[in-house]
């Protein structure tokens, strides 16, 4: 087994379960070097506001913990069809379950996945769970990975029902080189 050094998360908020004592609510805001290296590691030209409210509940003696959170992030990425910017405001939802049972899966480990389970919860490692981390995932997966600026579209081309196909212009390419012959002019 290889040792490897963990990376350090662009936007960390850790927090230790054990000292959870009840309910509590947590306002995480980026600030521009972490939002920086947030839009480095999402490939996006620019995360110009990233923040979230996150509602921590311990379960059954702080070995379970409820989460849910909203989160909001202003970003600038490039047109995939013009490549001029594209401004545009992600906001999202979700719950996750936090469990100090969960253990991280090791390398070789074989993982049986039913699709119509509910998640199973995420571990808590060393006590602890990374708020801003959690959010940023989320983050991560919301983003367009296609952005459009309005009203571009591919010219000649079209998918969908309405789609024709259009007979290929084949070009022969020694053509152009038979006209370069002596006496062929």
């Amino acid at each position: 087994m290889t040792e490897f050094e963990v990376p350090v998360p662009e936007f960390s908020r850790p927090i230790q379960v054990t000292e959870l004592a009840g309910q509590r609510v947590f306002d995480l805001k980026a600030d521009a070097e972490e939002r920086a290296k947030l839009a480095t590691r999402f490939g996006l030209d620019a995360l110009d506001r990233f923040v979230a409210r996150v509602v921590v509940r311990p379960v059954a003696g702080n070995v379970t913990v409820d989460l849910s959170a909203h989160f909001e992030a202003d970003v600038v990425q490039t047109c995939v069809v013009t490549l001029e910017p594209v401004r545009s405001t992600i906001a999202g939802d979700f719950e996750a379950i936090f469990s100090s049972t969960v253990h991280l899966e090791e390398e070789g480990d074989s993982v049986d996945i039913d699709p119509e389970a509910p998640e199973p919860p995420e571990p808590i490692v060393d006590g602890k769970i990374d708020l801003g981390e959690v959010v940023a995932e989320r983050l991560g997966l919301e983003i367009d990975p296609f952005p459009r600026a309005p009203g571009a579209e591919f010219k000649g081309f079209t998918v969908g029902a309405d789609a024709q196909e259009r007979p290929v212009e084949r070009r022969n390419p020694f053509a152009a080189l038979a006209k370069l012959r002596p006496g062929k002019n």
